[in-house]
């Protein structure tokens, strides 16, 4: 080949690689890069905004048929006030009130239930101990007791409430005032199927009932409508012109019998306590009363068995303890109407909503607080 020749093909080779340097390449891309990739990210999106829709986030009329009632076809839960708590609830599990004699004696302690009342009396018995009188009707607990023996006070005190009275036995006079007075009771001597005993126990401290034992009974009666017991207040007010602190109440019944309420400020309650420890119940739990009355009833010794006898009907001092603070004021009951505790004013006392207790003594008990 010439030099000629040579020359024409190296002029044709440089234009053929400089016109190739020209164009710019164009990228391959294939289904396992870029493109995978971004349609995950597309199904991610999509699924993530599924997930929103069905969690309320976004929604539309076919998830909405499908998934979610309308809020006007929600039904309304109707809010009914407790009568003897101040509280509004859904309902309650009793067709009517029924009160409890539970025993205080060291032996019976630490009872079963009293937490769950709503109302607890406490009166003395013969021996220098008390008894409960224990009222409940939102609720009644698995387990109450240990239950003891009834006496007229109690009984007269169960017919203020129309309640029924669940007792082991009575007192002579007591039995004579069941028969008379009509009340409605159950009396475990006559009416032992609604009651055990304990094996852990012994007796005669070791008698219960519960709710598992009584709804059969309780299905006989019908549901009425029951007025409050106390004028509640919806928000805790203090007139301190009219109260004087207390926070350590001290309560010396006959006998060297001491009960004790301390005031907790976070809580606004009041901790029990018996001789200088906290009331426990079973299970180690404790008794908080947002309300606390103390009752000086005109009381005497009846019999030579030390059997007592109080003034229920009639009128006498009475204190309030609530909100850390302490009212004087007074009792008063007309024969066959409940019990009315009146300010200095001679208006009846406003309570907080929650459990009651009701510390009914006789006239020279020594009450301290501070």
């Amino acid at each position: 080949m010439g030099k000629t020749e040579l020359s024409i093909v190296f002029i044709l080779v440089l234009i053929i690689v400089l016109s190739g340097c020209g164009k710019k390449e164009e990228p391959v891309i294939g289904i396992g890069d870029d493109v995978e990739s971004d349609l995950k990210i597309q199904r991610n999106i999509e699924e993530e905004s599924l997930f929103q829709t069905r969690n309320g986030k976004e929604s539309n009329e076919s998830d909405l048929e499908e998934d979610d009632d309308p809020i006007e076809s929600r039904p309304t839960v109707e809010l009914k006030m407790a009568p003897f708590l101040g509280k509004l609830m859904k309902e309650f599990q009793l067709p009517r009130p029924i009160m409890v004699m539970v025993e205080n004696a060291p032996a019976a302690r630490p009872q079963a239930g009293l937490e769950d009342a709503s109302i607890v009396y406490e009166f003395l018995v013969e021996g220098g101990i008390t008894r409960f009188l224990a009222l409940y009707y939102e609720k009644f607990p698995e387990r109450v007791g240990p239950i003891r023996s009834t006496r007229p006070y109690f009984i007269q005190t169960a017919l203020e409430y129309d309640a029924l009275l669940l007792h082991a036995g009575a007192s002579p006079e007591g039995f004579h005032m069941l028969v008379t007075t009509g009340i409605d009771h159950l009396d475990q001597i006559r009416s032992e199927n609604y009651y055990w005993r304990s094996s852990k126990r012994r007796a005669p401290h070791n008698l219960y009932t519960g709710i598992n034992y009584l709804r059969e009974f309780l299905s006989n009666y019908n549901s009425d409508a029951i007025s409050l017991r106390f004028p509640y207040q919806s928000v805790g007010f203090v007139n301190q012109a009219k109260a004087t602190p207390a926070h350590d109440i001290k309560i010396h019944y006959w006998g060297g019998y001491t009960v004790e309420y301390k005031y907790d400020d976070k809580k606004g309650n009041y901790l029990r306590f018996i001789d200088g420890v906290p009331h426990l119940m079973e299970g180690g739990k404790k008794i908080y009363a947002y309300n606390i009355f103390v009752q000086y009833v005109d009381t005497k010794v009846k019999d030579d068995e030390g059997r007592l006898e109080m003034k229920l009907v009639g009128s006498n001092k009475a204190l309030l303890f609530k909100d850390g603070f302490v009212f004087k004021g007074t009792w008063i009951k007309e024969k066959g109407e409940k019990t009315h505790f009146l300010d200095a004013d001679g208006n009846e006392w406003k309570i907080n909503p929650g459990q009651t207790w009701i510390q009914v003594v006789p006239l020279s008990t020594k009450v301290e607080y501070q």
